[in-house]
């Protein structure tokens, strides 16, 4: 037995639960033959320089079936090297947040986004509210901004 194996065995209920979803949730994603637009309010950037986005549509039993929601197309396809990183936990109010930073991206001119959402539960987790932040390659500084890349 490999050392993943046992190490998998001796994990509790809830974290294999947690990575045989997220498991699921990757491999549908590298097998996908048509990769689907994300969600329309992560992907529409404001036209303002404002960090606050609208309110996505999107509900789910779990948490990682929201985010499945929300980023449908992950990966844009097998070029490059696209990464996600996702941090769920409470925040400084006590509600759960999901922090979403890609980099990689096929967009030359984007470095990484963050995305921000703090999520509440209703009978389904949905998302409460929403924040977009970006690093731009062009500016020659790397600090996050709500404003568009140039």
């Amino acid at each position: 037995m490999s050392k993943y194996a046992s190490k998998f065995l001796g994990c509790s209920a809830a974290r294999k639960s947690l990575l045989i979803t997220a498991i699921a949730l990757f491999a549908s994603a590298c097998t996908s033959a048509t990769a689907e637009p994300r969600a329309k309010t992560l992907a529409d950037a404001s036209p303002e320089p404002s960090a606050e986005m609208p309110l996505p549509d999107a509900s789910g039993d779990d948490i990682l079936s929201l985010l499945a929601a929300l980023y449908p197309g992950w990966p844009e396809g097998s070029e490059g090297n696209q990464i996600m990183d996702i941090k769920i936990g409470k925040n400084e109010d006590g509600a759960y947040q999901a922090t979403i930073v890609q980099a990689g991206l096929l967009d030359d001119s984007v470095a990484q986004t963050k995305d921000t959402l703090v999520l509440a539960y209703d009978g389904a987790w949905r998302v409460a509210s929403f924040q977009q932040l970006r690093k731009c390659y062009r500016t020659g500084m790397f600090e996050w901004t709500a404003k568009p890349c140039p």
